[in-house]
């Protein structure tokens, strides 16, 4: 469609963003996709866009997101957020991407703040509300993660996302019941996903069942013999069993990858453990983050 548009119109700046926005996005909605056979194609595409039309705010958001999540210009992407948040000041979505870009960073209470501001500009949304919850969850403010998640599921009962956060929610508060309990809930609903194996794996490592958990590793293995599996299910199924090593070898090729999730190996609090090894701040290095982890120690609001 897309593409239609631009063979009419070639100098059609949204649709080049769209484009854009598509390649990079579907990292994150398809588990059998690889982030290096989308990230050249999604960059060609914004810079197409900016060339095209540079006064658009969407432009600018397309941009920003390509430089945050794929090429890991902290600098880049925030100038690209600031032109886009000037030129729109009310676009939700700019918001809360930026939110990412700032938990990024570790500034979790702007992160806080700008995806409220995207939760009032959106306030039907489950996936705003989730997200405010996923900043919490960044906090370690538990309790309000959970709160957040179930508010999501009120308003979409079908949102997969605020299920998965539910669970890392819950083995962070030691409830392993209750997260494997969500975990059978989306395998009854969706079946076994790439994204709900993945839960299921780690989720059952840290809540002590390693068969379980071993079992999910041999079957994301034998996916893998046929078509994409993302390193970081494999990655965080090794963190949940303790098995360092095995963790620091995926994680790698996640960074070969050039997985966009890794933005997040400061905030996660699945790294946790993983911190005081030199291997941590070796690949942090790499991807230009510092090494220290953006804890809070009041509640955020």
């Amino acid at each position: 469609y897309f593409e239609q548009a631009i063979d009419r119109d070639p100098n059609y700046a949204l649709a080049y963003a769209s484009i854009a926005d598509t390649y990079i996005l579907l990292p994150f909605v398809a588990a059998t996709t690889r982030p290096m056979e989308v990230y050249p194609r999604a960059m060609a595409a914004a810079e197409q866009a900016l060339q095209k039309g540079d006064s658009f705010a969407t432009v600018h958001t397309t941009l920003a997101s390509a430089k945050l999540w794929y090429v890991w210009d902290w600098a880049g992407a925030e100038s690209a957020f600031q032109q886009a948040l000037a030129l729109s000041p009310n676009d939700a979505i700019t918001h809360r991407r930026y939110a990412w870009y700032l938990i990024t960073m570790g500034r979790l209470r702007d992160a806080i703040a700008v995806m409220h501001r995207a939760q009032e500009l959106n306030p039907l949304s489950p996936g705003f509300t989730r997200n405010v919850g996923l900043v919490f969850y960044f906090a370690r403010q538990y309790d309000q993660a959970i709160a957040h998640f179930r508010t999501a599921l009120d308003l979409d009962p079908d949102f997969h996302t605020a299920y998965s956060g539910l669970v890392y929610a819950y083995l962070q508060k030691r409830m392993f019941a209750e997260a494997l309990a969500v975990c059978q809930q989306m395998l009854d609903r969706w079946g076994g996903t790439p994204w709900i194996l993945w839960d299921l794996g780690y989720a059952s490592a840290v809540s002590g069942k390693r068969d379980q958990a071993r079992q999910v590793l041999a079957e994301l293995h034998e996916r893998a013999q046929h078509t994409y599996v993302k390193p970081l299910a494999f990655a965080w199924i090794a963190i949940g069993l303790d098995e360092k090593d095995q963790a620091f070898t995926w994680l790698e090729k996640a960074y070969e990858d050039r997985d966009p999730y890794l933005t997040l190996l400061n905030a996660d609090p699945v790294y946790d453990n993983l911190r005081a090894d030199p291997r941590f701040t070796a690949l942090l290095k790499k991807i230009g983050l510092g090494n220290e982890a953006p804890l809070s120690l009041t509640p955020l609001r």
